[in-house]
């Protein structure tokens, strides 16, 4: 059996968490393993805020530098940290001295030096399983042959080309070595660095996933597997044994942290199946991801996505107009902007962004005020609740029993979405109230008790 195993940072935090995921692959070692792994717990942060924070100081960058190579060093707990370690550490300085001595980033270097918590993180990782009588060899996403192309919010994988490119890792699998690939990142035809965006680790899974022709593909997390709701709002919120590829993509997208959605795109059609792992109970059954799961027609989960705003653009001239909306998200897409829901009416659009883009989105609202647009009102605290089910609106009455609830429980949503799919259903409310509604919902379809 060939398997995927993708190990994220949020689980790489100190020696401890090195030591049990050494033991995780060792006791699948009759498997043909290959890992994706994520920079150390804070890594890419730090790397983001010393960016985005000047470096305009020599010796800031050589404290930075000390305590990035410190930090992998105390995880590693004697191990050796090698020349490998070591020239990559060098690499990084160079990048960051250079950036305080000519004071610019471009994009190209930018993402080169967001590249290297997963760089350092591979090594450290590969040293560790040798350390324990694994064979093991770090592969950078170049060394690996993962093909990208720069997108306008993220980059994509150029799977053709990756799938020509699996030589070196097919040659470490038939000499029973382990590759450790380095997730979050391809490169492009110039051989730059293209950035899959946050929680891309994922995505790089999926893609080794499906052009090594995996049977499994596993992310390992520090939660036991998706859950019927977002915890945070309703405690009792129980683990699901299986959802279906469908569901985890509605999941992600309406805010669980759990698996990228990007990743289903990647298995979708293949022989994989993808399974949630708790890494601090690897025994545990988890959540299996299949096509499709056995029980179907009901109510998997309640997600909740917080801190978003709605924004409302309305004008006459929208009536009768044709490309109108092609316009109005063409240019958001052009600067960048993501729209998560949308819902429309003659005179006007209502449509939900991240809170982070706003400034810029009313930016480019303005350009358009005067053609496409007369006004535009920002509703900020707000949060979209999905509910998820495989083929659940097949049943008569289910969306008029989540609204029902919702209105029981005192809230007004500031958005009601019609599901473009039989798999989910979405409101927006305000963030205040978006756990009395997520709970009412959670009550009344009666996945559990919400009290």
């Amino acid at each position: 059996m060939r398997a995927v195993m993708k190990f994220g940072g949020g689980i790489l935090t100190d020696a401890g968490s090195l030591e049990r995921l050494a033991a995780i692959v060792q006791s699948r070692a009759k498997r043909s393993n290959v890992l994706v792994v994520s920079a150390v717990n804070g890594v890419t942060d730090r790397l983001i805020a010393f960016l985005d924070g000047g470096v305009d100081d020599e010796g800031s960058v050589e404290r930075f530098i000390d305590e990035t190579a410190s930090r992998h060093e105390i995880m590693l707990a004697g191990i050796t940290a090698d020349a490998a370690f070591a020239d990559s550490i060098r690499k990084l300085g160079r990048l960051l001295y250079g950036i305080c001595y000519t004071q610019e980033v471009s994009e190209r270097i930018r993402n080169l030096a967001l590249s290297f918590g997963e760089r350092l993180a591979a090594i450290m990782v590969a040293r560790k399983l040798a350390a324990s009588g694994i064979k093991a060899r770090e592969l950078f996403a170049e060394q690996a042959g993962i093909v990208a192309a720069a997108g306008l919010a993220s980059g994509a994988c150029r799977f053709a080309e990756t799938r020509q490119n699996i030589g070196t890792i097919t040659g470490l699998l038939n000499q029973g070595i382990v590759p450790v690939i380095t997730g979050f990142y391809g490169i492009d035809a110039n051989g730059d660095v293209v950035l899959f965006g946050r929680g891309g680790t994922d995505y790089s899974a999926g893609i080794m996933a499906k052009v090594l022709d995996a049977d499994l593909l596993e992310v390992w997390k520090d939660v036991p597997g998706f859950l019927s709701a977002d915890p945070k709002l309703i405690p009792q919120a129980r683990k699901l044994d299986e959802i279906s590829f469908s569901e985890a993509e509605e999941l992600g997208y309406f805010g669980a942290k759990i698996l990228h959605p990007r990743t289903i795109d990647c298995i979708r059609g293949t022989k994989v199946t993808a399974h949630i792992c708790n890494f601090f109970d690897p025994d545990a059954r988890g959540t299996r991801i299949v096509a499709k799961r056995q029980r179907r027609n009901r109510v998997s989960s309640v997600s909740c996505k917080d801190g978003i705003c709605v924004i409302s653009v309305a004008s006459g001239a929208m009536v009768g107009v044709p490309g109108v909306l092609g316009r109005l998200f063409g240019t958001l897409a052009e600067s960048g902007i993501v729209v998560d829901a949308v819902s429309t009416s003659q005179v006007a659009i209502a449509f939900t962004i991240d809170r982070h883009d706003l400034p810029n989105a009313l930016q480019v609202l303005g350009q358009l005020q005067g053609s496409i647009i007369e006004s535009v009102q920002v509703f900020e605290n707000a949060a979209l609740i999905g509910i998820v089910g495989e083929e659940f609106m097949a049943n008569d009455g289910m969306a008029a029993r989540i609204l029902s609830s919702v209105a029981q429980a005192g809230v007004r949503p500031l958005m009601i979405l019609d599901p473009a799919s039989n798999n989910s259903i979405s409101l927006v409310t305000k963030s205040a109230d978006a756990q009395k509604a997520a709970r009412a919902i959670y009550s009344s379809l009666g996945l559990g008790d919400a009290a």
